[in-house]
């Protein structure tokens, strides 16, 4: 038994040597090198792409479909918004654009700058200062037979008001800068410093 096991390590060993000497030489190589570093770098670029970049940082949102093109399988969700909410949001854009282009909603907007700072003016005793104590507001400058304790009981009120007091005015034949000139002076003029200041 122990000669059968001393000529199973005599063959053994010079297998093991051989191996070891293999081993040895193929790390020494710069073939090796380039293989092992490939392997290395391959794993760390898929261990750093599945751990951070591939996971989604969002969990828990449900993706809705607004606009779907005609005869695609939606999958079903949840919460859907409203066709209500949503005509009422398209409504408000489209709202909110127009209102930025329209040229009497700047010459309202620059009355409100000249006229109390677009409500920000901080002298106590001005208009804008005392309606807004009492929950109200006149950031224009409106005075209706010289009441300067007039106010309005909100800005969709005022807004209102301004636009209906020009559209009167152009109605009666005035242009825009004619009509600043009144508002300010009380007297219809081509030009004043008024509309010069607002560009008309």
């Amino acid at each position: 038994m122990k000669n059968k096991l001393i000529n199973i390590l005599k063959n053994i060993i010079p297998l093991i040597v051989f191996l070891v000497k293999t081993i040895f030489e193929i790390i020494k190589s710069k073939r090796f090198r380039y293989i092992l570093a490939f392997l290395v770098w391959s794993y760390l670029i898929f261990w750093f792409a599945s751990t951070y970049y591939l996971q989604s940082p969002i969990k828990n949102i449900e993706f809705q479909c607004v606009v779907c093109k005609r005869g695609t399988k939606i999958a079903k969700v949840e919460n859907k918004p409203q066709i209500n909410e949503i005509k009422r949001d398209i409504e408000v854009s489209k709202e909110a654009v127009e209102e930025k282009n329209d040229p009497l909603e700047k010459i309202y907007q620059q009355t409100r700058h000249f006229e109390s700072n677009s409500g920000n003016n901080p002298t106590p005793e001005a208009t804008h200062n005392y309606c807004k104590s009492i929950g109200k507001v006149n950031e224009i400058g409106y005075f209706p037979n010289g009441d300067r304790k007039f106010c309005f009981e909100d800005e969709k009120e005022q807004k209102l008001t301004f636009f209906r007091w020009l559209e009167k005015r152009i109605n009666e034949g005035h242009n825009i800068a004619e009509s600043m000139c009144y508002y300010v002076t009380g007297f219809y003029q081509p030009q004043c410093t008024r509309s010069l200041d607002m560009g008309l």
